[in-house]
């Protein structure tokens, strides 16, 4: 079990983050990504459009189109000082947004005008996790403290809300229901304010290693060593398995706090989930299942599409949890399936004749190895999915969503010092 590192009492400003050099250079989709937020929030009304038609309609959908790109943001600026100004205008135009609708309308109790008046967390972990992670990157990319009243408000309500909820253990996604990842958000936006603000931060490592004993136990998928994406909101048991989606994403959140158990996380995901397909000389495909071999699981606004078992948003966290991993090959293989997989949806009339190109691919694979597809029987339900993708060239990805994550996972970074460190951990 991973330790805490008692000595670990105070923090220190954006030039005291733990150095940290990518092993290889930013590749073409970064500038390209950039480019496109900033141009995006040059005007911030036609980017909330955007928001209203293209994010997928579940509740959180609106907010990860916001939050996901502020974290880019904060990445870029920090790797770039001489676009740090350009990134905290563009981040606070996002947090406006977000403070002007997308919060109010998510909130089983809106917070209404003052976000300074809401006195209980009202059990919206996911929402306050990730709004108050956007007050800190506008102080990461080297802002000025206009939010900061505002984030140690929320922050205190996500700690009240951890330790609240499963004695400490996790913290609610919504008033009803617990997907494990979420509670990731909230404890690094604790931690990351005590940091920016220089406090104690052993409460915060406490609250960390808490939550790491239980993955570790009650969470654990022995088959696997992943954990169990959703548990029940009340006693913490499993209701859904280990996803590709969840374990790809824990590992860009959780890597920033508790990089050690992190590594190891990593490693039994590419071991569980790691796919390669091979169509002759000229199509490599490659990606994380979103399920792992032997589980007949679903598609959803979470998974993305699923082709031959490969979820894209497994394979779009993928390319954060690499690059915090630094597995240059996996991560290579990610982004030539990406340039791949955008040559393909660019050629084809619609994504039904997409959707029999790869399933050519995935008869192809079967067939080479004289087995059955393991997705033959999950193709009608995938199908349905796929055909209804709506591509755009206005995207890099082709998809505004696609873009999103990927502008944070190619740009990730650690944020502050790690809350726990494993066996070999030297903080960095």
């Amino acid at each position: 079990m991973p330790t805490v590192d008692a000595t670990a009492t105070k923090s220190s400003r954006r030039d005291d983050l733990p150095p940290w050099q990518p092993p290889w250079n930013d590749p073409k989709p970064v500038e390209a990504l950039y480019r496109e937020f900033c141009g995006f929030l040059d005007s911030p009304e036609s980017y909330e459009e955007r928001i209203c038609r293209d994010t997928p309609q579940y509740p959180e959908g609106p907010l990860l189109a916001l939050c996901f790109p502020a974290y880019g943001l904060a990445n870029y600026a920090l790797a770039n000082s001489e676009s740090a100004p350009d990134c905290r205008e563009r981040i606070d135009r996002l947090i406006r947004l977000a403070s002007e609708r997308w919060i109010q309308q998510g909130l089983h109790e809106p917070m209404r005008d003052d976000v300074l008046a809401l006195k209980h967390w009202n059990g919206h972990g996911v929402f306050l996790g990730h709004y108050c992670l956007m007050l800190a990157c506008y102080r990461l990319a080297g802002g000025d403290d206009r939010y900061a009243d505002r984030q140690r408000r929320i922050a205190s309500l996500l700690t009240q809300g951890v330790e609240s909820d499963g004695n400490g253990l996790w913290i609610r996604s919504y008033p009803s229901r617990t997907w494990l990842f979420d509670t990731l958000p909230c404890l690094l936006a604790v931690r990351l304010t005590d940091a920016q603000d220089g406090r104690d931060l052993r409460p915060s490592a406490q609250l960390v290693q808490e939550h790491l004993r239980y993955r570790q136990t009650v969470a654990l998928d022995r088959v696997t060593g992943l954990t169990a994406s959703e548990v029940d909101h009340a006693t913490g048991r499993i209701l859904v398995g280990p996803r590709g989606c969840d374990a790809s994403a824990t590992i860009c959140f959780l890597g920033h706090l508790a990089p050690g158990y992190c590594r190891d996380l990593y490693t039994r995901e590419k071991k569980a989930l790691w796919v390669e397909l091979k169509d002759g000389d000229w199509l490599h495909l490659a990606g994380f299942r979103e399920w792992p071999p032997g589980q007949r699981g679903f598609v959803d606004a979470a998974s993305g599409p699923v082709v031959a078992g490969i979820g894209a948003a497994a394979s779009g966290f993928g390319l954060g949890a690499s690059r915090f991993a630094r597995d240059e090959a996996v991560h290579r293989s990610l982004l030539q399936s990406l340039e791949t997989a955008i040559a393909m949806l660019d050629a084809a009339h619609g994504a039904a004749q997409l959707l029999e190109q790869l399933n050519a691919i995935v008869r192809s694979e079967a067939a080479g190895h004289g087995t059955e597809s393991a997705t033959a029987a999950g193709q009608n339900s995938h199908q349905e999915s796929l055909t209804k993708m709506r591509a755009s060239k206005d995207y890099y990805c082709r998809d505004l969503m696609a873009d999103v994550v990927a502008f944070y996972c190619l740009t990730w970074r650690p944020w502050c010092q790690p809350a726990v460190r494993g066996d070999g951990d030297d903080g960095t």
